[in-house]
């Protein structure tokens, strides 16, 4: 009885033996070899499995319909080095590619100059990228974009819809993109992209823009002439005393050949420059700049450039553990000139006779500050905290104080130089409220 059970657990164990072997032939992978057999330990039968790894990458395995007992060979399948064929209805694309970095080998236009009525060729050819937009301005300076370019290619563009950069050239972008249009970027975050400035033809010139007298008295007027052959108009504008920024439009729509008297305004204290701009029929422009120099009205100043203003005033000065302050009789102001190269200004409320309580005691050599300065020294713990204790007595002294225009552009200043006791020149920068002294 017990061998007939034996026996009946064994071809159990056989046919489960038989079902294994199965499914571990189908699970075979293109990285593996199995070795499977049966090891009869008495009466326990034991399904023994071995993996043999191999460096055959490109196989075509096949599941035999019998299992013989052995490890099934695999059947490689030979690469198909044949190219595709091309179909005939579909989209050309670009088969530019590239193993290095994405990057655009050439943007060019023709013709340049170009005719500001006709049209322009963009061509280009870029490497690396999925496609390449191209982007320039129109007429009232919107972003026109071509998109999903190929990476070579051309484009016709005409110019009646773009924008005149500058009034003598057009401007256009070429951008390159990833397969999900996202802009690329090289190694420092900046674009993938090139830039092209065209020229447009124009038989406009400007022959002469002259100004007299050179220089000119400060506030006085200045005599601008011009000629410039196949302008259509003309506009003249004054620039700012800062820099070569456009401040005001002194005339346009004037003929193309001319002069025009001008007052130079009393902000100018060294020079004065003035643009001319000349437009032919097309919108095609043409510029011209003429400076005329201005004579100071002082002889000496302290201040690194001829100023606006020139006065000589009474002031009061006292020195500080941590600083300064300057009192100012002109403007009834007190500037706290701080260690840490910042200031402030605060007026001057108090009046003779007027009493004020400053906390604390200061230590021996030290001393509080008296009269005006003392009134903000008791009121304002700011000024206390970042002054400390003065450190000598206030003091009365003739100031000669000075202001030039500072800032840029359309949003002047006044920057103002003054002296101290000892002669040494101090300069209040207003736009970043600190001090220095320059001499």
């Amino acid at each position: 009885m017990r061998r007939q059970d034996a026996a009946t657990n064994q071809n159990r164990m056989l046919f489960l033996t038989a079902v294994l072997m199965s499914f571990v032939l189908q699970s075979v992978t293109a990285c593996d070899t199995f070795e499977v057999g049966i090891e009869d330990a008495g009466p326990t039968t034991q399904l023994a499995v071995q993996s043999t790894p191999t460096a055959t990458l490109e196989a075509d395995w096949t599941t035999p319909s019998a299992i013989p007992g052995g490890t099934p060979e695999p059947t490689v399948a030979p690469k198909d080095t044949r190219q595709p064929t091309p179909d005939p209805t579909s989209t050309p694309q670009s088969v530019l590619t590239s193993s290095g970095p994405p990057r655009i080998i050439s943007f060019v236009a023709s013709p340049s100059p170009a005719d500001p009525t006709g049209a322009i060729t963009l061509s280009w050819e870029a490497r690396g990228a999925s496609s390449v937009t191209v982007q320039w301005a129109d007429k009232d300076t919107h972003t026109v974009a071509r998109s999903h370019l190929p990476l070579s290619g051309s484009l016709s563009v005409t110019l009646a819809e773009v924008k005149f950069s500058e009034g003598d050239q057009v401007r256009f972008i070429l951008l390159a993109y990833d397969a999900n249009d996202q802009l690329m970027v090289d190694e420092n975050e900046r674009p993938i992209e090139k830039r092209l400035s065209i020229p447009l033809k124009t038989d406009m010139t400007i022959t002469s823009f002259t100004a007299s007298p050179d220089p000119v008295e400060r506030g006085g007027t200045v005599t601008l002439n011009w000629n410039a052959p196949g302008a259509a108009s003309i506009g003249i504008t004054r620039l700012s005393p800062e820099g070569d920024i456009f401040l005001e439009t002194e005339a346009f729509d004037l003929p193309a050949s001319g002069s025009i008297a001008l007052q130079v305004p009393e902000q100018y204290t060294e020079l004065v420059k003035y643009y001319l701009g000349a437009r032919d029929a097309n919108g095609v422009l043409h510029k011209a700049y003429v400076t005329v120099g201005v004579i100071c009205r002082y002889d000496k100043y302290i201040a690194p450039q001829c100023p606006l203003t020139q006065d000589y005033i009474w002031a009061a000065y006292e020195p500080f553990e941590r600083g300064h302050m300057v009192w100012r009789s002109d403007t009834r102001e007190i500037h706290v000139l701080y260690a840490d190269g910042s200031y402030e200004t605060y007026e001057d409320t108090w009046r003779e006779g007027d009493p004020f309580d400053i906390p604390g005691t200061p230590s021996s050599g030290l001393r509080a500050p008296v009269r005006s300065f003392g009134n903000l020294y008791a009121h304002q713990s700011r000024v206390r905290e970042g002054l400390g204790w003065a450190t000598a007595p206030e003091a009365s002294y003739t100031m000669g104080v000075e202001t030039i225009r500072g800032g840029s552009g359309r949003y002047p200043g006044t920057s103002v130089y003054f002296t101290l006791p000892d002669n040494h020149v101090v300069n209040l920068y207003p736009f970043t409220s600190t001090w220095e002294i320059i001499d």
